[in-house]
């Protein structure tokens, strides 16, 4: 993939008015005029906090980080090293969100494979070697 060149922020400006006049605010997310829309929870809040972490087991870290930035309650949820965990299971061992991480082997193959202090740091850890080694 060829690379592309930093744009200055005029073409970037455009590009962004452009945007906004062919979409709605409801496709950006955005329900202005609606306090009722605004003022109810999203689907995501509504979730029990094991089925949030089942969903944000799937994300990679880019991703995870960017959700801990959509409100408080996506922080939290982010901000527990037991979301890291899950995703970093799912993401490098295979194991499903389902699946009993007490279970004996399972606990072993965690621990030999962690080098961090937290789930995050080990997570990004890996995530970050696993696109440097891609890259090459």
């Amino acid at each position: 993939m060829p690379n592309r060149p930093i744009e200055a922020h005029s073409t970037k400006d455009h590009r962004h008015k452009q945007l906004r006049s062919h979409t709605t605010p409801r496709q950006h997310g955005h329900l202005h005029g609606n306090s009722h829309a605004a003022s109810t929870p999203s689907a995501l809040l509504s979730l029990p906090s094991e089925s949030l972490t089942h969903v944000t087991a799937f994300l990679d870290p880019p991703d995870l980080l960017t959700l801990a930035r959509i409100c408080k309650q996506l922080h939290a949820h982010v901000a527990d090293d037991n979301t890291w965990r899950r995703a970093y299971v799912y993401q490098y061992l295979g194991l499903t969100p389902e699946s009993d991480l007490h279970n004996d082997a399972n606990d072993r193959t965690l621990m030999l494979r962690r080098e961090e202090t937290t789930w995050k740091k080990e997570f990004i850890l890996r995530y970050n070697l696993w696109r440097y080694v891609i890259a090459f």
